[in-house]
């Protein structure tokens, strides 16, 4: 069975405000903006260049879907945004005055910064290397290697009170500086 995901719902206060944002703002590109009758409008939104999962905005009506707007996930981080390219993304977006709420940084995943859409939602940008590096996380994370370097990290000064240096986890890689060898 193949399964991908097609688009996801971010609810909205105003439709046109919204786009303004996904458009002019981060530099998305308008998939589709049907008016439904009624003051409903099936209006669609995705990354330039991307074949990926569309967002569907969709203006909240209900005091439910009112109260959802700009805390779609509760402050987490809700849209993961790859690039391949971090700094002249970064640049432009900087540029078109999207709000970033944590300055780029350098993770073991890849670059990473947060900002915040027009109603406070948190979307990351991301370095293009984040799928291979998200393999090599999940392998250090599950690392159960007797003495692997990830082990002595949580418990800082063992490497140092043995005096012994420690080669990188044949397992994960980690050194015993929590340096990644490979």
């Amino acid at each position: 069975m193949t399964q991908h995901i097609a688009q996801f719902t971010v609810t909205v206060r105003d439709y046109d405000e919204a786009l303004a944002f996904y458009i002019d703002k981060l530099g998305f590109e308008r998939l589709e903006d049907t008016d439904l009758g009624g003051g409903k409008r099936w209006v669609r939104v995705r990354p330039p260049g991307s074949t990926g999962a569309g967002i569907l905005l969709a203006r909240a009506v209900s005091e439910k879907q009112i109260a959802s707007v700009g805390n779609q996930t509760g402050g987490r981080v809700f849209v993961f945004l790859e690039t391949d390219n971090f700094r002249r993304d970064y640049n432009q977006l900087i540029g078109r005055g999207v709000k970033f709420v944590r300055p780029p940084s350098e993770e073991l995943y890849g670059t990473v910064a947060v900002f915040e859409d027009l109603y406070g939602n948190r979307s990351t940008s991301l370095s293009g290397r984040i799928r291979a590096e998200l393999q090599l996380v999940a392998e250090i994370a599950e690392c159960r290697v007797s003495g692997c370097a990830r082990d002595r990290r949580r418990r800082p000064g063992r490497a140092r009170k043995t005096g012994v240096r420690h080669s990188p986890c044949p397992r994960c890689g980690i050194d015993a500086s929590g340096t990644i060898a490979r």
